[in-house]
């Protein structure tokens, strides 16, 4: 008894419910615009000091260090002709 009680209270608000959906038929078409990479100069801490230009977010063994960055590739490219060993 209580049970049917129960589901007749709360027909009312269960039927008021309603779910809407939308069907899309058209294509998305999504463009990305992409910024420069951003570059950084790394260079080796041990002999011969050698340096690399690598982009900002790549992963590096523990023995170099960023040096200059982050940058664009002109500026970057030029800094390491400028003061690191190739």
């Amino acid at each position: 008894m209580r049970r049917c009680l129960l589901v007749l209270m709360l027909l009312p608000a269960v039927s008021a419910c309603t779910v809407q959906t939308a069907s899309f038929y058209a294509p998305i078409r999504i463009e990305v615009a992409g910024q420069a990479p951003r570059l950084v100069v790394i260079r080796n801490l041990n002999p011969p000091h050698d340096c690399r230009v690598v982009p900002e977010d790549s992963i590096y063994p523990a023995i170099y260090g960023v040096v200059f960055g982050s940058a664009s590739e002109a500026a970057a490219e030029r800094w390491a002709r400028q003061n690191c060993r190739r």
